[in-house]
C-alpha cells in the first residue's frame, strides 16, 4: 500500500500500540510505502494499524493516510534535500508584520489582516507597560453602494405668525429676522396651486421609496459590518505564527501568483508575500574529513594574515602562498623556532606560524582500560568506550573546536560556535558534562524571546540533534562566525559540517523519516563538552 502524513507529524511506534515506544515520525506531505490494514483491533486507532517499510507501525486515525494508489497532494510541501548542505531554501523576512496564511488572501483579507496585527503591537505594548489592553478592533463601516440615495432630511414645520405662514429659513434664521412683506400687497400675491390627490399619492410614494432606500443601505452596512468582523475571527493566519517580524527565516518551497501577488509557499504550508522574504546564502565554511591515521596535534588557521614558508637546505624561510582563514592544517613535526617565531610543519611539507593556528585540544576523556573508576561517570551517560569502534564527539568550549572520534582515533574535526556568556540573569552559556544525543531532526522550528536579543524565529533548523533538554547541535547557515561563541546555548556548526555529523552520529534515520527518537536498540552517539 501506499501512506501519506496527513498531519504535520505522524507518529512512529515499536508496536501497535499508541502506549508504545515512539522511535520517531514522519514530517506531513511524506509519502511512504506501507502494509495493508493489520488485524489487531484497537479502539484508540479506529482506522488501524500499518506497517511501515522502514520500520514500525503508524496508525491511520492519527494523520497517516493510506491507499493502494500513489497520492497525489495538491499543493504538497517540499521534501527535504537530504543529499545536499542543507534540506531546504530559506528567506528572511523583510518587514515587521508580514503575515503567514493557510492560503494566499484576497485583498480584503490583507486589508483585515494589516488591522489584526495592528492590534497585536497594541496588546503587546500594554503587555510590556503593564496597562489594561485595548479593546478589539471594530471594522470601519463601508461605503454606501453605488446608486444607493442618501437619507433625506425633513424640512423644517411652518411657523406662523399671525395668519401669515412663513417657513424657516434656509440657513436656519429665526422668523423675526426675515423681511416681511406689507400686509396690504396680500391680497395682490399670487394664490399658490393645491397639489391634486394623485400628485400627493405620488408625493407619498416617492418618500416611502426614498426611506425604504436608506433602510436598506443602512441594513447593508450592518451586515457587511457584520461580516467583516466574521472574517476577522477567522482569517486564514497561522495559528501559532500569524505574524512575522523582519529578520525571522521561513523555508521557501513553491512561488505561486495568485490575487495579483506572488506567494511563497513554505515547507511548514503557510504561505507568505514573495515581496516581504530576501533569500538568504548560508555560509560556505566546512571543516574537514581526517586521513585514516591523523592524530593530534592539527588545527586551523585564525588569523587573517598567514603564509605558508618554505625552509631550504641552507634553513632559511622564503615566504609562499597566503593562508586562507580558518583552513585546516595538519602538524607532523615538532615546532621549531626561526629568529624568535615558533613554526610547525605540516603534512603538505610547509611551516606554519604556530602561534597562528589554534591547536585541537587533547580529549579529556577515559581511556578505555578506566572506565571502571566510578568519578569518570555521569549519572546518566555510560561511557561505554571500551569498545574500539564507539562514535563519540568531543567539543572544546575554549577553542571552539569539535572532534568526532571513532574509539581513540579521530574522523572529523570543525569549529563551531558555542553559546556565548550573556548575563546573570540570561546566561546562553552551553552546558558542560557528558551526555548521549536523545533525538534527531532533519529540520526542527526553532524560536524565542530573549531581553538581549529580542525575539527570533527560524523555520526548520537544518540537522538538529538534541543531547540535553533543549540544546542541539545543529547547523546555522545565518552567520558565519564558527570560531568563536555566538549562539543561545546550542553547539552550532556549518551546514555541511552538521550533514556530515547527523548521518554519521547516532540514532540512525530511516531514508523515509523525518525524525528519530534513540532507544536502546538504536543508541544515540555520546557527546562529549568541556
Amino acid at each position: 500500500m501506499y501512506a501519506l502524513a496527513g498531519y504535520e507529524v505522524v507518529t512512529i511506534y515499536d508496536q501497535p500500540n499508541l502506549e508504545a515506544t515512539k522511535l520517531g515520525y514522519l514530517r506531513y506531505g511524506r509519502q511512504v510505502r506501507c502494509t495493508p490494514r493489520l488485524p489487531e483491533e484497537d479502539e484508540h486507532c479506529k482506522q488501524g494499524w500499518h506497517r511501515l517499510a522502514d520500520g514500525g507501525f503508524a496508525c491511520a486515525s492519527k494523520g497517516l493516510q493510506v491507499s493502494d494508489k500513489v497520492h497525489r497532494m495538491f499543493r504538497a510541501p517540499p521534501a527535504p534535500r537530504t543529499d545536499d548542505p542543507l534540506p531546504y531554501e530559506y528567506g528572511v523576512v523583510t518587514r515587521d508584520g508580514a503575515g503567514m496564511w493557510w492560503r494566499p488572501p484576497s485583498r480584503q483579507e490583507r486589508s483585515l489582516g494589516r488591522q489584526a496585527y495592528a492590534h497585536h503591537r497594541r496588546t503587546l505594548r500594554s503587555k510590556r507597560r503593564g496597562t489594561a489592553a485595548p479593546p478589539s478592533p471594530r471594522p470601519k463601516p463601508p461605503r454606501a453602494l453605488a446608486g444607493t440615495s442618501a437619507p433625506t432630511t425633513t424640512a423644517a414645520a411652518p411657523q406662523s405668525q399671525g395668519n401669515v405662514s412663513m417657513p424657516m429659513s434656509s440657513s436656519g434664521t429665526s422668523p423675526a429676522a426675515i423681511d416681511l412683506p406689507n400686509l396690504e400687497d396680500i391680497h395682490d400675491a399670487p394664490i399658490p396651486r393645491v397639489a391634486t390627490p394623485a400628485e400627493l399619492r405620488e408625493r407619498e410614494r416617492a418618500r416611502r421609496r426614498s426611506l425604504r432606500s436608506h433602510d436598506a443601505a443602512r441594513k447593508t452596512r450592518k451586515t457587511r459590518a457584520a461580516e467583516l468582523a466574521r472574517k476577522r475571527e477567522k482569517l486564514p493566519l497561522h495559528p501559532q505564527t500569524p505574524f512575522l517580524n523582519r529578520g525571522y527565516i521561513v523555508t521557501l518551497g513553491t512561488q505561486y501568483a495568485e490575487h495579483g501577488k506572488s506567494w511563497w509557499r513554505t515547507a511548514r504550508g503557510g504561505y507568505v508575500a514573495a515581496e516581504y522574504v530576501r533569500r538568504k546564502r548560508p555560509t560556505e565554511f566546512q571543516g574537514t574529513v581526517l586521513a585514516e591515521g591523523t592524530q593530534l596535534p592539527f588545527g586551523f588557521v585564525m588569523a587573517k594574515e598567514a603564509y605558508a614558508y618554505a625552509q631550504d637546505d641552507t634553513g632559511k624561510l622564503s615566504r609562499g602562498r597566503k593562508l586562507g582563514f580558518r583552513e585546516f592544517v595538519d602538524i607532523v613535526a615538532a615546532p621549531q623556532r626561526f629568529r624568535g617565531r615558533t613554526y610547525s610543519r605540516t603534512r603538505r611539507g610547509f611551516l606554519v606560524q604556530t602561534d597562528l593556528v589554534r591547536m585541537a585540544p587533547q580529549p579529556d576523556v577515559p581511556d578505555p582500560d578506566l572506565l571502571a573508576v566510578e568519578a569518570l561517570r555521569s549519572s546518566d551517560v555510560q561511557l561505554d568506550l571500551a569498545r574500539a569502534a564507539e562514535r563519540w564527539i568531543y567539543v572544546d568550549l575554549a577553542k571552539q573546536i569539535l572532534v568526532a572520534y571513532e574509539g581513540e582515533n579521530p574522523v572529523y574535526t570543525t569549529l563551531v560556535s558555542t553559546g556565548r556568556r550573556g548575563s546573570t540573569s540570561e546566561s546562553f552559556e552551553t552546558p558542560r558534562g557528558d551526555f548521549r544525543i536523545r533525538t534527531k531532526h532533519i529540520s526542527s522550528s526553532m524560536n524565542g524571546d530573549t531581553a538581549s536579543d529580542g525575539d527570533y524565529s527560524i523555520q526548520d533548523v537544518p540537522w538538529t540533534m538534541f543531547f540535553e533538554g533543549g540544546y542541539a547541535l545543529h547547523g546555522a547557515f545565518w552567520h558565519h562566525a564558527f570560531g568563536r561563541r555566538r549562539s543561545h546555548g546550542c553547539i552550532n556548526l556549518g551546514p555541511q559540517d552538521a550533514r556530515w555529523l547527523f548521518y554519521w552520529a547516532g540514532p540512525s534515520l530511516p531514508d523515509t523519516w523525518h525524525g528519530v527518537i534513540a532507544n536502546d536498540g538504536n543508541p544515540g552517539t555520546l557527546v562529549v563538552v568541556r
